[in-house]
């Protein structure tokens, strides 16, 4: 006897892009030989920073607060931290 085919796997979500990624913020600097990126994301109560030099993966800081307003208002204030030191959105 035929064993039968086991049912289909349900269809996964790429693990690359899950459906609730945060969304990025991204920014360079360039002046000099400096080449660098920041990019900052909040999730709920997180909020996601990933840095470093231009083409290398870079460094990622996870930090917590106790609220998503707090998150919020963390990263609003990283942005401008970065926009007045001459970091230009992607």
């Amino acid at each position: 006897p035929v064993a039968p085919a086991p049912a289909p796997e349900p269809e996964a979500q790429s693990e690359a892009e899950p459906a609730d990624a945060p969304q990025f913020s991204s920014f360079r600097f360039q002046q000099g030989s400096s080449d660098k990126f920041w990019k900052i994301a909040v999730s709920g109560v997180e909020t996601i920073v990933v840095f470093g030099r231009s083409g290398t993966k870079g460094s990622t800081v996870l930090k917590a607060f106790e609220t998503p307003e707090r998150a919020r208002r963390e990263a609003a204030k990283l942005i401008a931290e970065k926009v007045r030191k001459g970091y230009i959105e992607d």
